[in-house]
C-alpha cells in the first residue's frame, strides 16, 4: 500500500512493509523519556478492523474532554473507518512499543482490547472519524489534550504512529501551511491554499516519516497556556508522500479545529465558542 494514497494498511502486507521500512523511523522507545512524549505515546493505539475487502490496520488517539470524564473518545481517519460495521470490528492495541531501544520485544504493559466502537461523527472533507470505544481501557493510558485553534505556519509538531502496524514511532517536523486535497481512484493530489483556507495541514518532517498504517494518527503541537508546553492534538493523518527515500516530501493532516466546530465539540466541550487548549488526563 503506497502511503501516497490515503489508505489503511492491509494486515497481510505488514511483514513485507516492515522489512522495507529502512532506518529513517524513530523508535519512540529510543527517545529520552519526558512528560510530553509520555502523553503522546500513552494516548496512541494501533488498531485492526475488517470490512468486505479484508483486514486492515490504522492508528488512533484517545481524546480527553473538557470535563476530564474518562469517556473513551477515539480520533482517527474517515478513510480508515467510515461505516458502523468497520467500527464494530475494531480491536485496539495499547502500548505497542519496543521493550527497550532497538529491541524487537514488546513493552510489558502491551494490552489488546476488543469490542469495537460506536461512530459519533464522520467528515470525509477533513478525513475525520470520531468514535467511542466500547471496551474497558488498560491502566496507564492518557487521554490526549486538544486545541480548537488552527496551528500557524512554522509551528513545530510531532506525530506518533504505527507505520505498517509496526511498533510505535515518532516523527518531528513543522507546519508548512495549509492545503486542499482531492482523491479518487488511484489519484491523490494536494495543492497549497492561501492562509488557512485549506482543510488539511501540510507537514514537512525534519526527523522520521510516516507510511500506510500511520493513517489516522494524531499530530501534536504546543500552545501558550498549556502547562509545561504539553503537546495537544491538532489533526489526524490523511496521506502524503513522505518516505525514507523522500523524507522531505510533505504529509497532510485533516484539521481538528474544523472538525471540532463542525460537530466534535458536542462531545468534547458542548460549546460553540472557541475554547482554550484542553490538557491531557491520565486514567
Amino acid at each position: 500500500v503506497a502511503h501516497h494514497q490515503p489508505a489503511a494498511q492491509h494486515a497481510a502486507d505488514e511483514q513485507a512493509d516492515k522489512a522495507a521500512q529502512g532506518t529513517c523511523y524513530r523508535d519512540i522507545a529510543c527517545e529520552t523519556p519526558n512528560f510530553a512524549e509520555e502523553v503522546m505515546s500513552r494516548s496512541v493505539a494501533r488498531y485492526i478492523f475488517s470490512n468486505s475487502q479484508g483486514t486492515y490496520t490504522c492508528t488512533g488517539t484517545l481524546m480527553n474532554d473538557q470535563a476530564a470524564s474518562g469517556v473513551p473518545y477515539f480520533l482517527t481517519a474517515h478513510h480508515c473507518i467510515s461505516t458502523q460495521a468497520e467500527a464494530s470490528s475494531i480491536e485496539t492495541h495499547w502500548f505497542a512499543e519496543a521493550f527497550a531501544c532497538e529491541s524487537a520485544g514488546l513493552a510489558t504493559n502491551y494490552a489488546v482490547r476488543s469490542g469495537g466502537a460506536q461512530i459519533l461523527y464522520l467528515n470525509d472533507k477533513t478525513d475525520t472519524a470520531f468514535l467511542r470505544l466500547n471496551s474497558t481501557l488498560p491502566p496507564g493510558v492518557f487521554f490526549a489534550g486538544w486545541s480548537s485553534s488552527a496551528v500557524g505556519g512554522g509551528q513545530g509538531v510531532a506525530g506518533v504512529h504505527h507505520p505498517s502496524g509496526d511498533l510505535r514511532k515518532i516523527s518531528f517536523g513543522n507546519v508548512a501551511g495549509y492545503q486542499s486535497c482531492t482523491t479518487g481512484g488511484s489519484t491523490y493530489s494536494c495543492v497549497d491554499a492561501e492562509g488557512t483556507n485549506g482543510r488539511f495541514i501540510k507537514v514537512v518532517w525534519s526527523s522520521g516519516v510516516t507510511e500506510g498504517g500511520s493513517s489516522g494518527s494524531a499530530i501534536f503541537a504546543s500552545f501558550p497556556g498549556v502547562a509545561g508546553g504539553e503537546p495537544v492534538v491538532v489533526g489526524q493523518l490523511y496521506g502524503g508522500g513522505s518516505s525514507c527515500s523522500q523524507p522531505s516530501a510533505p504529509d497532510q493532516y485533516g484539521r481538528f479545529d474544523l472538525a471540532y466546530f463542525d460537530g466534535i465539540r458536542n462531545w468534547l466541550s458542548g460549546t460553540e465558542a472557541a475554547t482554550p487548549p484542553v490538557p491531557s488526563c491520565r486514567l
